[in-house]
Protein backbone atom coordinates (compact mmCIF):
# COMPACT_ATOMS: atom_id res chain seq x y z
CA UNK A 1 0.00 0.00 0.00
CA UNK A 2 0.94 3.61 -0.68
CA UNK A 3 0.81 6.21 1.51
CA UNK A 4 -0.86 9.69 1.37
CA UNK A 5 2.08 11.14 0.55
CA UNK A 6 3.14 9.17 -2.54
CA UNK A 7 -0.51 9.43 -3.83
CA UNK A 8 -0.53 13.50 -3.34
CA UNK A 9 2.94 13.20 -5.48
CA UNK A 10 1.22 11.13 -8.00
CA UNK A 11 -1.37 13.82 -8.29
CA UNK A 12 0.62 16.18 -8.54
CA UNK A 13 2.93 14.70 -10.79
CA UNK A 14 1.33 11.86 -13.09
CA UNK A 15 0.69 12.51 -16.76
CA UNK A 16 -2.96 11.29 -17.64
CA UNK A 17 -2.96 7.89 -17.98
CA UNK A 18 0.13 7.06 -15.83
CA UNK A 19 -0.71 3.97 -13.71
CA UNK A 20 0.20 3.30 -10.20
CA UNK A 21 -0.64 0.44 -7.66
CA UNK A 22 -1.90 1.55 -4.75
CA UNK A 23 -2.76 -1.99 -2.70
CA UNK A 24 -2.11 -5.81 -3.64
CA UNK A 25 -4.52 -8.22 -1.57
CA UNK A 26 -7.88 -8.03 -0.41
CA UNK A 27 -8.70 -4.18 -0.09
CA UNK A 28 -12.29 -4.29 1.42
CA UNK A 29 -10.88 -6.97 4.04
CA UNK A 30 -7.75 -4.92 4.72
CA UNK A 31 -9.56 -2.00 5.70
CA UNK A 32 -12.16 -3.36 7.95
CA UNK A 33 -11.47 -2.98 11.72
CA UNK A 34 -11.47 -6.55 13.04
CA UNK A 35 -11.85 -7.03 16.84
CA UNK A 36 -9.36 -9.52 17.91
CA UNK A 37 -6.09 -8.28 16.03
CA UNK A 38 -3.06 -6.77 16.92
CA UNK A 39 -2.59 -3.13 17.63
CA UNK A 40 -0.48 -3.11 14.35
CA UNK A 41 -2.87 -4.70 12.30
CA UNK A 42 -5.57 -1.83 13.52
CA UNK A 43 -2.78 0.78 12.57
CA UNK A 44 -2.39 -0.91 9.13
CA UNK A 45 -6.19 -0.81 8.54
CA UNK A 46 -6.52 2.84 9.18
CA UNK A 47 -3.69 3.66 7.27
CA UNK A 48 -5.00 1.59 4.55
CA UNK A 49 -8.41 3.56 5.14
CA UNK A 50 -6.54 6.86 4.85
CA UNK A 51 -5.05 5.99 1.37
CA UNK A 52 -8.11 4.34 -0.31
CA UNK A 53 -10.44 7.38 0.93
CA UNK A 54 -7.84 10.01 -0.41
CA UNK A 55 -8.03 7.98 -3.65
CA UNK A 56 -11.80 7.24 -3.88
CA UNK A 57 -12.44 11.04 -3.52
CA UNK A 58 -9.87 11.49 -6.29
CA UNK A 59 -11.68 9.35 -8.22
CA UNK A 60 -15.05 10.93 -7.74
CA UNK A 61 -13.60 14.40 -8.62
CA UNK A 62 -12.44 12.57 -11.86
CA UNK A 63 -8.83 13.08 -11.11
CA UNK A 64 -8.26 9.29 -11.24
CA UNK A 65 -10.26 5.83 -12.39
CA UNK A 66 -10.00 2.93 -10.47
CA UNK A 67 -9.37 -0.47 -11.87
CA UNK A 68 -8.32 -3.65 -10.17
CA UNK A 69 -6.74 -6.89 -11.49
CA UNK A 70 -7.02 -10.64 -10.09
CA UNK A 71 -3.65 -11.92 -9.28
CA UNK A 72 -4.97 -14.81 -7.63
CA UNK A 73 -7.76 -16.37 -5.85
CA UNK A 74 -7.59 -14.81 -2.91
CA UNK A 75 -6.02 -11.37 -3.72
CA UNK A 76 -6.28 -8.79 -6.72
CA UNK A 77 -3.79 -5.48 -7.16
CA UNK A 78 -5.40 -2.49 -7.23
CA UNK A 79 -4.49 0.29 -9.73
CA UNK A 80 -5.16 4.39 -10.15
CA UNK A 81 -4.86 5.65 -13.08
CA UNK A 82 -4.63 9.45 -13.51
CA UNK A 83 -7.44 10.85 -15.91
CA UNK A 84 -6.65 13.44 -18.39
CA UNK A 85 -7.72 16.50 -16.40
CA UNK A 86 -6.12 17.45 -13.00
CA UNK A 87 -7.88 18.98 -10.33
CA UNK A 88 -8.06 22.77 -9.98
CA UNK A 89 -8.92 22.20 -6.33
CA UNK A 90 -5.78 21.04 -5.18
Amino acid sequence: MIDLEAFGKFLDTAQAGERLTYHRGRLAYDRADRGGVSDADRDAAREINKVANAIWEAAQAGQVVLTQHRVDPSACEYFVTRANGKDTSR
